[in-house]
């Protein structure tokens, strides 16, 4: 009976772990979104649910597209000059660095 009490016990805690790390899962996928939303802002970008940071990150960037799927999200320098202003303005406003964003 008591080795079976200590598995439950077990089991219980690894269950409250997951759940844990569900929730900071959903968090950060919250926080991805707002900060999506607010990067794409005054563009032509119409749905942003489906976008990333590292889609917006390469769709930015003068290096090579790393994903096929970001080289269509903006239209114009216009649009790529407003989403660099915007980035910047949340990386100033929030002292964001590279580790968020790995995160």
């Amino acid at each position: 009976l008591q080795d079976s009490v200590k598995k439950l016990e077990d089991r219980v805690k690894h269950l409250e772990n997951l759940e844990e790390a569900l929730l900071v899962g959903q968090i950060a996928s919250r926080v991805e979104k707002v900060f999506v939303g607010e990067i794409v802002n005054g563009t032509n970008v119409i749905d942003s649910r489906y976008l990333t940071i590292d889609q917006l990150e390469s769709a930015l960037s003068d290096l090579p597209r790393k994903s096929r799927q970001s080289k269509d999200i903006f239209k114009s320098q216009e649009e790529v000059s407003k989403a660099n202003e915007n980035w910047d303005t949340l990386e100033s406003t929030f002292r964001l660095n590279s580790d968020l964003y790995g995160a």
